[in-house]
């Protein structure tokens, strides 16, 4: 919804395909990996924009992007809520034998209703099953609600993640990523730590920069505030539910 999480993710694993230095310092060293993204909501030319007007270097042979828009208009589905769809999906992971994989973004792959939580559970459990069986990381990029004014004070919680309690519930890991204006005026996006069985993501932040309308380049402005994050977790949003 505008906040930059697809850009984000493509800037990711454009690094991530070359390895090395990731994100401009976020993690400063990573062996190359291979990433299939499953691109559900762009066009196959505005990825290819973003890809010449940003200038992000990224190894080709390790960043494969797929395109449901293109896969449907030669009729082949894409959709993880589909056995003929998920079959096609299992066959690409198969055949690329990727580290990681991406959908972007979850509903654009998903034909269910994402509230309800049996079916969900069906669409996570074939996800949990995949990343075991073809050993790869499962990435889904989605949305949250729409939030009221007062409430876009506060910082992220997984209450504001759309659908199913399934969803976060399956997740073993959950980013916040939120456009917040500056008191100059000035909209950084937050990137912030909603939930990990693993160790904390130490959050970051940055700065889109647009020129004539297209996207010029990403860059990581700093590291978030360690006690400004403690003292957010102590807001009422973030007490135990």
């Amino acid at each position: 919804q505008g906040s930059g999480k697809s850009l984000l993710m493509q800037r990711f694993c454009s690094d991530v395909s070359l390895g090395g230095d990731i994100l401009s310092g976020v993690c400063s060293y990573a062996s190359p990996r291979k990433v299939v993204y499953f691109v559900g909501e762009l066009p196959e030319a505005t990825m290819n924009d973003r890809t010449r007007t940003t200038g992000w270097p990224f190894n080709a042979d390790n960043f494969v992007l797929y395109n449901r828009i293109e896969a449907s208009k030669a009729d082949v589905s894409l959709d993880l809520t589909d056995i003929e769809g998920f079959k096609n999906i299992v066959a690409i992971i198969r055949d690329e034998k990727p580290d990681m994989v991406v959908f972007d973004s979850l509903m654009s792959f998903n034909t269910c209703d994402e509230s309800d939580m049996k079916t969900m559970q069906e669409v996570f459990s074939k996800l949990v099953r995949l990343a075991g069986e073809e050993k790869v990381a499962v990435v889904l990029i989605h949305h949250i609600r729409k939030r009221k004014s007062v409430e876009r004070q506060s910082r992220l919680h997984m209450d504001d993640i759309i659908g199913s309690s399934i969803i976060t519930r399956n997740a073993s890991v959950a980013v916040g990523v939120e456009a917040m204006k500056q008191d100059d005026g000035a909209e950084s996006v937050y990137v912030s730590n909603l939930k990990s069985w693993y160790a904390p993501l130490d959050e970051f932040a940055f700065r889109i920069v647009r020129e004539v309308q297209l996207w010029q380049r990403l860059a990581v402005l700093y590291q978030a505030d360690r006690q400004r994050d403690r003292a957010c977790r102590r807001q009422p949003r973030y007490a135990t539910r």
